[in-house]
Parts: structure tokens; sequence; C-alpha cells
């Protein structure tokens, strides 16, 4: 499909989080600390005069398996995110297993609801899991009067399970490139953004917790089904 994500995508995006934003001039903008989280965000200025964020989340008591899911899961969002109004599967390419979605967002200052269409594709190398997020079209979500759609949008991320405060593989680190132009004054953007990251990140990581005792009870509970298919497929086998 035209509007997939690529193989080159992934690549763009790991030398950028690898080497290229060196190059450029970063500002932190917070920096938090808790028993279960330890975050830091930093903001660039685009030559354009948009604001590009970089974000290293390391959460405790989480694995990176989890954490992706959870990062991927828009109705799992909508239950802690409440800027999320909703979110909507539209499309999805079997070749690249990408992924086309519409999200409808309310901002509490600054604007009025904008809407999101964006493909998403995600990617194991074997050391991390990495996702791709970025603005397309889609013939079957032209854009419309209202809600305003964000048209240039980025969001991607690298997770991988690190050691927590334990010393022990307890912990998973994110770390996130984002930008979005949402048609609104530079300085006013930047000010709400900044108020309002860390009281993001504080329900994203206790939505995570909700998310990660369902998911590993899901996870055990598929385990199991699969044991007793394996002993009804040997005892048939032996009675044969």
């Amino acid at each position: 499909a035209r509007w997939a994500v690529r193989e080159e995508d992934l690549l763009a995006f790991k030398h950028r989080i690898d080497e290229g934003y060196k190059t450029e001039k970063w500002e932190v903008v917070s920096e938090k600390k808790t028993d279960k989280i330890n975050y830091i965000a930093y903001r660039h200025i685009l030559p354009h005069g948009g604001t590009e964020y970089l974000s290293k989340t390391v959460v405790q008591n989480s694995n990176a398996e989890a954490m992706h899911a959870f990062y991927d899961d828009d109705q799992t969002r909508m239950q802690w995110d409440n800027m999320l109004q909703s979110a909507e599967e539209v499309d999805k390419c079997s070749v690249t297993d990408s992924a086309v979605s519409l999200w409808t967002r309310n901002f509490p200052v600054c604007c009025s609801q904008r809407d999101y269409l964006f493909c998403r594709r995600n990617f194991d190398d074997g050391e991390y899991l990495w996702t791709i997020t970025k603005a397309c079209l889609h013939p079957s979500k032209p854009e419309q009067k209202t809600p305003r759609r964000v048209t240039e949008y980025f969001s991607s991320w690298r997770i991988r399970t690190v050691p927590g405060i334990d010393g022990q593989l307890s912990a998973s680190e994110c770390v996130l490139i984002h930008h979005e132009e949402m048609g609104i004054q530079q300085d006013m953007a930047r000010w709400a953004i900044r108020q309002g990251m860390w009281g993001v990140i504080k329900n994203l990581v206790k939505g995570y917790y909700k998310f990660h005792v369902e998911w590993e009870a899901k996870k055990a509970s598929l385990a199991s089904v699969a044991r007793v298919q394996q002993i009804e497929s040997v005892a048939a086998s032996s009675t044969q």
C-alpha cells in the first residue's frame, strides 16, 4: 500500500536516534524521578520554527514486550489518555503489517479538537522493539472541515528491557521522538506541552500497570490452553 511504513523509515529513525540527534541543539524541558519512573524530555527547534521532542522513560516493574503491546493498544490508551476521544483502525497492509488509524483528540487549552490519520508499523530486530508512526493519506478518510486534521505528524519509539533498581532485568526503557504541527502559535504549543507532559507520563505508567496485570493473565491463559491442546494431541496419537 502507498501509505505503508517502509523499512527505509525504520533505518532513518535508527540513524536519527543513534547518531543524528547529536548534531542538533536540544534543551531539557522536563526531568522527573520517582520510585517507579525516571523521565527526561528534551526539545529541539526545527529550521521552519516547529518543535520536536525527544524523551527517555524508564519504568520499574515492567518489560519491553508488555510495554510495546501497551503503547500499541489504542483502546487501552483511551482509558488513561483523557485527550483521546476516539480511535479507529482504518486499514491494514498484509504485506508490511502496517496499519492506518484515525484518532480524534480534545485539548484542554490552546486549540480545538484535532484528528490524526497515521500509519503505524512495528519492528523487532532482536535487540529492540521499534514502532514507526507517521501521518499519511487514505482515500476512505479525506480531511473534513472539522475537526482540523494534523497533517504533519511523526511519533516513533524504541523499547527494550533494562536493569531495574533491584539489579534485575525488571524495567523497560522507551526512547521516543515526537513532532506534530497543530496549527497554533509555537510558543503557546511549547508552553502547553511543557505543562502537561509529566501528567501524561504519570497517567501512562498508571495505565501500564493495570494493562500489565491483564496482559500477563491473558498470556498465562493462552499458554494453559496450548498445554492442554498439546496433551490432548499426544493422547490422541497414542491411541491410534
